[in-house]
Parts: C-alpha cells; structure tokens; sequence
C-alpha cells in the first residue's frame, strides 16, 4: 500500500508526463483498473485534487479518483426511511 506521500509523488510524475503528451501504453487503463482497487488505496486528499483539475490528468487516473470519492460519499449517505425514522415524519 502506498503511503500518501507515495501517492502525492506519483501523480505529479504522471501530470507532468501527460502535460507533455505522454501517453500509457494501449489498453493500460484496463489492466491498471483489473489489477487491484487503486481508488481504495488512494488518499480521499489526493482523489479530490485530481477530479478538481481531471483535463491536467491521463483519464485512468481521474476514473480511479472519481471511484474514490463516490466511495467516500457512499459511507455518508443516509437513507430517506432513516431520516424520517429520526426526524419523526410520520408520527401519529
């Protein structure tokens, strides 16, 4: 597992690659996708930046940033029936 600053590191050396037109290999953001659950692994900090300015990144990156935020949105979510259990909706 990386550590953030591993992270941090490793998406400035891919902005800068792709801010120069390098490009991945065909087909590397599906092996990169299969190989294990990046968006996991990645910082919450790091998913934002990256989805904030997703035209400065190769699209593998940004999918796996967006994979990470959605998953932190997920875990905060609250469901309609608990809300109106909480708050008393339909209370006779």
């Amino acid at each position: 597992m990386y550590a953030n600053a591993e992270w941090d590191q490793n998406v400035t050396v891919i902005q800068r690659a792709f801010a120069k037109g390098v490009v991945a290999e065909p087909y590397f953001n599906y092996d990169f996708a299969r190989t294990y659950p990046h968006s996991q692994l990645m910082p919450l900090a790091t998913a934002v930046q990256v989805a904030e300015n997703a035209s400065r990144h190769p699209t593998f990156l940004v999918a796996t940033a967006e994979a990470r935020c959605r998953e932190e949105a997920a875990k905060r979510v609250r469901t309609v029936a608990k809300i109106a259990e909480e708050e008393g909706w339909f209370r006779h």
